[in-house]
Order: C-alpha cells, then sequence, then structure tokens
C-alpha cells in the first residue's frame, strides 16, 4: 500500500506554498510546501472516506513550495517547478497514479527556473501551466502539455501580463481559466482579472464578468467535473485544517 494514514481531514501540519492535484476519480493528491521548512511531502486525499494519508511509496525530489500540479484525470500527475533552500527549479516530475511513483527525465522540464506556477488540469487531452516567477520577475509563458505525447506543445499562447500565484480552474471540456495573481515578485500589486484559453486554438480572453471583487494572488483551483481541495492558505498565512470543495455536476 502507498499510504500511511495520519488522520482525517487534517495535514500533519500546518503547511502553506503546497501544491494540489486532482489526481484520479478515486484519490487527490497535496505535495510540498513549507511547514517552518520546505518539504518534499506528499499526502494522499481519498474521495471516499476523505481522509488524507501520506504516500509513502514516493515524495518529491526535493524539498520546495509553490509547485504547479495537473493531472490527466485517471493515469498521471505532472509536478512542475517549485522553490526550494537552492531557488527555484524547471523540474518537472511525472507520477504514476496506479503505483504512485514519480519520475523525471532531466529533458521533459519547464523552460526555465520557475516557482509559483499556475496548473490547469484541461480536458484530459492537454493541460496548461501558466505564468510563474522567473529569477527575472514574473513571466506570462502558458506551457501546454499534451498527456498523450506526455510533452510541451510547439504553440506559445501567453496571458495578457507577466503574473504569478494564480488560481487555475478547467471546465474539462473546451476552456482552461486563470485569476488573479500578482504582477510583482514581492506580491504587492494583486490583479483581479481572469483569463480564459480555449482548446485547440489557444485563444486567449478576458471576460469582465469573471473578475473577482477586489485584487488578490495565491488562489487555488477547481474542476467542474471532478472534486479537488484548495491547499493551505499562501503567503504569512498557515493552516492544517482542508476545505472541502463539492463540484456542481
Amino acid at each position: 500500500d502507498q499510504r500511511s494514514a495520519v488522520g482525517s481531514l487534517v495535514l500533519p501540519a500546518s503547511t502553506y506554498g503546497l501544491a494540489g492535484c486532482s489526481g484520479s476519480k478515486d484519490e487527490g493528491y497535496f505535495g510540498g510546501g513549507n511547514t517552518g521548512a520546505f518539504t518534499n511531502k506528499i499526502y494522499v486525499f481519498d474521495y471516499a472516506t476523505e481522509q488524507i494519508e501520506l504516500m509513502s511509496i514516493d515524495t518529491l525530489d526535493s524539498n520546495r513550495a509553490f509547485v504547479a500540479c495537473i493531472s490527466d484525470g485517471h493515469s498521471k500527475g505532472y509536478w512542475a517547478g517549485g522553490k526550494g533552500g537552492l531557488g527555484s527549479v524547471k523540474t518537472i516530475e511525472v507520477q504514476d497514479i496506479a503505483t504512485g511513483t514519480l519520475s523525471s527525465t532531466g529533458t521533459f522540464i519547464l523552460s526555465a527556473d520557475t516557482s509559483n506556477v499556475t496548473g490547469s488540469d484541461g480536458n484530459g487531452i492537454e493541460g496548461f501551466f501558466a505564468g510563474g516567477l522567473l529569477s527575472t520577475g514574473a513571466t506570462k509563458v502558458i506551457n501546454v502539455l499534451s498527456y498523450t505525447t506526455g510533452t510541451f506543445l510547439a504553440t506559445n499562447p501567453q496571458l495578457s501580463l507577466a503574473k504569478h500565484s494564480m488560481g487555475g480552474a478547467a471546465n474539462n471540456d473546451n476552456k482552461g481559466y486563470f485569476s488573479g495573481g500578482s504582477s510583482k515578485s514581492d506580491a504587492t500589486s494583486f490583479i483581479k482579472k481572469t483569463e480564459i484559453i480555449e482548446h485547440i486554438t489557444y485563444a486567449m480572453s478576458t471576460p469582465k464578468s469573471a473578475e473577482l471583487d477586489y485584487g488578490r494572488s495565491c488562489l487555488t483551483a477547481v474542476s467542474s467535473k471532478r472534486n479537488t481541495l484548495p491547499p493551505a492558505k499562501c503567503g504569512e498565512y498557515t493552516c492544517n485544517s482542508c476545505l472541502l470543495y463539492t463540484s456542481p455536476s
């Protein structure tokens, strides 16, 4: 068994900057973060029992926070970027959901060392990693991941503004969503705009009706067709309780 129980709907330690991953129809994941020190642990959330358990089979390959994770919805999760004691990384680790093991090739990587990337699961065919913090500041790049090939597509959609720490969501059909975030490295400038990316065409749009009520960063993600859980609050706030989001479908 790849799990070791740690309690009910509670993380074992107050944690911020961790990634949430919707995983499969049976389980999702929380990984990385900062508990006072960077961690590489991954926890499994069982959707049926609503229990959080330590994934004992494997961990991230380094202790780091502000990682992004997306999933194809059934067999694989992809953990990308993040920041640890030695700075940001461009690593992408591929998780086999059936076995719980993670692997990386050293060649399938982000284009630059990046933290605070935002993931959107997409539609089961492709997913997105958007924005993030580079050593030079925020970026507007969106990487499109093909779940079929396990590689990035040779297309270059971009956010309207370089930003990081957004919330990402997907309708699991034809659109991905990126909301809020910050354009400043020190997160002193908050954004309330939501941007939509279309699958296939990768056209971007920014409907005013989808704006947040006020600018904010360090948001988390939801999906319209499967349950996901938000990670603990970001920045100076910490939390060891988990809030359950229930999809309307």
